[in-house]
């Protein structure tokens, strides 16, 4: 078992592991600029965080490498708990969300100009032996918080598993969880409740278009269960795939609705394809897989009029939305990075004795332990998402 310290530490790479794709969404590019020509070596970085200066650390720190370790000491308080979070990362499940996920978490105990210790453990993979030994060692050295960005299969075995230690789960929704633990609360993205809304404005018969993966598939099959109309799956196996074979294959009528169930690049390209063709579609409907700044930048105006997106991202934090951008970091359209928030934000009001079931930063609630998210249904416009009048 690896494991990697870090308090209040900034990371700007991003790790080689490759593993589960949570979402498309590129992080934001931010640039901090030096404004002294100073140099600044690693003790100068460190002299810029004991002093509470985060930014000038971001704006000295890209010509150094850093692997230590870093705590604000300009407001430390012996006579306060301070906030001390562990964060369980199974890197080669997740891969370079390691690090969103990390820099997510700082960049929320950055805005509460608080002290904090953060601390990433690396389990490797998902396995309950692997999750046990890497929770022991996050008790062991004193916490009682902990962030862990897993799968279903991750969250399962983690919620099997006897601990006194507070976990909290950004990636999966409580409902997709068979095994009920109640030391641990969920942030993850309801589809269920997405499809829902959706289905009431699917007409005539239906066209869902999906691709290989657990998501997609759960989408889909909610879809096609819950749908009173006709419906067609089609299977979309890559981006270079000849498209015209699939639509050889069926007969999409004049007034059919779509449901794309693709990632942002496929769907730009059978947007595309629609147009091209001339479908007179009703409506074409997609979940949080498509509310992304990808596919407002890969397709054209004309292919967007009539797609409407199924939104959970509906409050927003400026403050934190900016230390968020320091950290090259997207909590805007990324669900997982947001979802990391607001459940820093309850672990906040925990550790300060101020909890609540509503967060104070985000303004949405837990119930059962999950975060209850709204939806909202969005219409695309030239290289925006707004609200239309229904």
């Amino acid at each position: 078992m690896r494991f990697v310290l870090i308090k209040f530490i900034i990371f700007f790479g991003f790790l080689n592991a490759s593993g589960v794709l949570f979402s498309s969404v590129p992080m934001p590019s931010v640039e901090v600029v030096d404004v002294n020509i100073d140099k600044c070596d690693k003790n100068c970085l460190d002299e810029h965080m004991e002093n509470g200066k985060p930014f000038s650390y971001a704006a000295k720190s890209s010509d150094n490498k850093t692997d230590g370790s870093y705590k604000n000491f300009s407001n430390y308080d012996n006579n306060k708990n301070n906030l001390k979070v562990a964060i369980l990362l199974p890197s080669k499940v997740i891969g370079s969300y390691s690090t969103y996920v990390t820099n997510t978490v700082l960049a929320y105990f950055l805005s509460t100009d608080s002290y904090f210790e953060v601390k990433t453990f690396d389990s490797t993979d998902e396995s309950i032996d692997n999750l046990d030994a890497t929770i022991k060692e996050i008790v062991k050295e004193g916490f009682g918080y902990c962030i862990a960005p897993v799968t279903k299969e991750g969250a399962n075995n983690l919620a099997s598993i006897n601990s006194s230690l507070n976990i909290f789960v950004p990636t999966v929704n409580q409902k997709n969880v068979e095994n009920k633990n109640y030391l641990m609360v969920y942030g993850g993205i309801d589809y269920d409740a997405q499809v829902k809304k959706l289905e009431k404005m699917f007409k005539k018969q239906l066209f869902i278009f999906e691709e290989a993966g657990a998501i997609s598939k759960r989408i889909s099959d909610l879809a096609a269960h819950n749908s009173d109309l006709p419906v067609t799956r089609l299977m979309v196996k890559s981006n270079s795939e000849d498209y015209s074979n699939i639509f050889e294959s069926v007969n999409i009528g004049v007034e059919s609705t779509v449901l794309l169930n693709t990632q942002p690049i496929k769907s730009s390209l059978l947007l595309s394809q629609f147009t091209y063709r001339d479908f007179n579609l009703s409506a074409i409907f997609s979940t949080q897989i498509n509310y992304s700044p990808v596919l407002l930048g890969l397709t054209q105006p004309m292919d967007l009029k009539k797609l409407y997106v199924a939104n959970s991202i509906s409050t927003k934090n400026s403050k934190i939305e900016e230390y968020n951008n320091l950290l090259h970091n997207d909590i805007v359209y990324n669900w997982i990075n947001y979802s990391t928030s607001i459940l820093c934000d309850f672990i906040f009001q925990s550790m300060n004795r101020n909890y609540d079931p509503k967060s104070k930063s985000f303004g949405l609630s837990l119930i059962d332990k999950q975060i209850n998210y709204d939806v909202q249904i969005y219409k695309v416009g030239y290289r925006s998402f707004f609200k239309p009048e229904m």
